[in-house]
């Protein structure tokens, strides 16, 4: 599956047993606002970094329990997770993920699990059109 969404217009990554940012592709690197796919996989003091580490904290618990659903079940609905961008502007995200089934997954923390963004929006502009059209109704109420 790397082979053929490594190409892929919609973003996807796939995260290793302890949940690290194994394989993603460009559209996944250009939608968070990183370079290039190193830049995004390895933080500024050279480790890997976590799938976690982009997630909003109420999407970090969300997260979670997919994560516990996904060592029962090797597929996952589709769920939505709120992420931080490089630049720390957040998006929404709409996700359809699954669990890799490798045999020796249960001696990792993780179940290696690979994702597709099947939608998203940027929540910081939601929000400041939220503010211009209550702004509106302020202005035309008087």
């Amino acid at each position: 599956i790397d082979r053929v969404m490594t190409e892929a217009e919609s973003p996807y990554v796939r995260l290793n047993s302890e949940n690290e940012f194994e394989v993603v592709n460009d559209s996944f690197v250009k939608l968070l606002g990183y370079q290039n796919e190193p830049d995004l996989k390895e933080t500024g003091s050279g480790t890997r970094r976590t799938f976690e580490s982009i997630l909003t904290p109420d999407s970090i618990r969300t997260y979670s329990e997919i994560l516990k659903q996904s060592i029962q079940e090797t597929f996952t609905d589709k769920y939505s997770i709120d992420m931080f961008k490089k630049n720390g502007e957040k998006i929404r995200a709409v996700v359809h993920g699954e669990r890799i089934v490798f045999p020796t997954f249960r001696r990792k923390k993780y179940p290696p699990r690979f994702g597709i963004v099947i939608d998203y929006q940027n929540i910081d502009d939601q929000n400041k059109d939220t503010k211009k059209s209550g702004e509106e109704s302020a202005e035309n109420k008087n």
